[in-house]
C-alpha cells in the first residue's frame, strides 16, 4: 500500500516478476490479518495508514511499524493508540525501533479533511498532504509577491504547476489569468485528490505522477512550483534539481519557471545552468526565482 507515486514505480521495479499486489492508500482492502510498515513523517498520514488498515481488519490483526528512535514522539503513541488498545514497543536496534499494535478497535477515529483559507477562498485537502491545515509560508510569499513575478511576462495560456498540493497556486492563477489552462501534476496521490476538489475541472489536468513524462515537449508557458526538497524525514534537493530538467524541456521558447524555495537551497546556482534565471523577491527565509528559457 502507497500514498506515492515513486514509491509504486520502486516496487514496480523491484518486484518484477513476482506476485505482489499493489494498491494505493485510498484502494478498498479487506481480511488483513498482519501489517508491516515506516511510519512516515507526517502523522496524519501514518494515521491514514493505520485507518485503511483498521478497516480491513481481519482476525487477529498484527501491525509492526517501524521508525528511527530519534524520531519519536508521545504524538506516535497517541495516533496509534486510536487505532489498537495494545501498542507496545520493542527495544532499540542499530537505532530503530518497533510499535507492535494489536486489539484493533472496531470503531476508528473520524479523519477529516483540512481546510484553509486564502484570498476568500477555502480549500479543502485529505490529512497528510504537505502544509497541514494551514497555507504553506512559502506558497504564500509566492502569492504575494506574484505582481513582481509577472513584471515583464507574457499572459500564458498554458501553466504547469509541479508538486502543485493541494491545488491552491495553480488556482489563484486560473483566477489571474481567464483564458489559461492548467496542468498540475503530484507524486503523493492524496495531494492529486485534494487539488481535483479544489480545481475547476473544465480548466485542469491533475496528473499522478512524480515526473513530467505526461506533458508534451515545449506546450507550456509558464511552470510554477514550489518544489520538495525533503522525501519524509530525508532532505534531498536531486528530485527539484531534475524537475528543473524536466522543467526545460516542457516549456516553450520564451517560457518562465517561476521558483519559490527556501533560501539556504541557492536554487540560483542551479537554476542558472538551465535558464536565464533572476531573483525576483526573497526575504531572510524564502526566495523567489524567475527562470526564462532563451536559446
Amino acid at each position: 500500500m502507497s500514498a506515492f507515486h515513486s514509491q509504486e514505480e520502486a516496487l514496480r521495479r523491484n518486484a518484477a516478476g513476482r506476485p505482489v499486489r499493489q494498491v494505493s492508500v485510498l484502494d478498498p482492502l479487506s481480511g488483513i490479518n498482519r501489517g508491516l510498515l515506516r511510519i512516515p513523517k507526517s502523522l496524519d498520514l501514518f494515521a491514514v495508514y493505520l485507518d485503511r488498515i483498521a478497516a480491513a481488519a481481519g482476525p487477529g490483526l498484527i501491525v509492526a511499524a517501524g521508525f528511527m528512535t530519534r524520531h519519536f514522539t508521545p504524538r506516535l503513541l497517541e495516533v496509534a493508540g486510536g487505532y489498537a488498545d495494545t501498542v507496545a514497543q520493542t527495544r532499540a536496534r542499530k537505532k530503530a525501533r518497533l510499535l507492535v499494535l494489536s486489539d484493533f478497535r472496531g470503531e476508528r477515529p473520524e479523519i477529516r479533511y483540512n481546510e484553509l483559507a486564502y484570498g476568500g477562498v477555502t480549500y479543502r485537502q485529505h490529512p497528510g498532504v504537505f502544509s497541514g491545515n494551514h497555507i504553506d509560508y512559502a506558497t504564500q510569499f509566492l502569492l504575494t509577491v506574484w505582481e513582481k513575478v509577472e513584471s515583464g511576462l507574457s499572459t500564458p495560456t498554458s501553466i504547469l504547476d509541479i508538486a502543485c498540493g493541494n491545488g491552491i497556486i495553480g488556482d489563484q492563477l486560473l483566477r489571474r489569468y481567464s483564458e489559461a489552462r492548467l496542468t498540475a501534476t503530484d507524486d503523493s496521490l492524496l495531494a492529486v485528490r485534494s487539488a481535483k476538489m479544489n480545481l475547476p475541472a473544465d480548466r485542469s489536468r491533475i496528473l499522478y505522477d512524480h515526473t513530467l513524462d505526461q506533458v508534451v515537449d515545449r506546450s507550456i508557458d509558464l511552470v510554477v512550483s514550489n518544489p520538495p526538497f525533503h522525501f519524509g524525514h530525508e532532505n534531498n534537493i536531486d528530485v527539484s534539481l531534475g524537475l528543473f530538467r524536466q522543467a526545460r524541456r516542457v516549456l516553450r521558447e520564451g517560457g518562465s519557471l517561476v521558483v519559490v524555495a527556501n533560501r539556504h537551497l541557492n536554487y540560483a546556482t542551479h537554476l542558472e545552468k538551465l535558464f536565464r534565471a533572476t531573483t525576483v523577491a526573497e526575504t531572510d527565509k524564502y526566495v523567489v526565482y524567475r527562470a526564462d528559457k532563451v536559446g
